[in-house]
């Protein structure tokens, strides 16, 4: 009966010894995710700052060439009612006189 008992107990030892192995383990396992996740968040919230400075500069740079977009339609014009301004200088005639064929228009694309 003592040896069944020491038997078991030395059973139990080595099986304790095994599950204590696998916890170290597990343990050193879920740190290491830890650490993995930290890093990918970390990664992430680096990628999303990126991600808004870039939409940032992207409105700003839209702004701008709306603007200049704006500022091209208005020397376009100015040009096109200098030159007409020129043509009607030199001929004597008014934008649109029909009775003389002679339309001009401005044309906005």
């Amino acid at each position: 009966l003592v040896h069944a008992l020491a038997k078991e107990v030395g059973e139990l030892r080595d099986v304790l010894g095994s599950k204590r192995e696998e916890a170290t383990q597990a343990k050193s396992a879920r740190d290491d995710a830890r650490r993995a996740l930290v890093e990918e968040t970390t990664r992430m919230r680096t990628l999303e700052r990126a991600r808004i400075v870039d939409l940032r500069e992207t409105r700003l740079a839209e702004q701008r060439l709306h603007s200049a977009t704006k500022t091209v339609w208005a020397l376009r014009d100015e040009l096109a009612l200098a030159a007409v301004d020129g043509f009607v200088g030199r001929h004597g005639n008014k934008v649109g006189d029909v009775t003389k064929g002679e339309v001009v228009t401005l044309v906005r694309g």
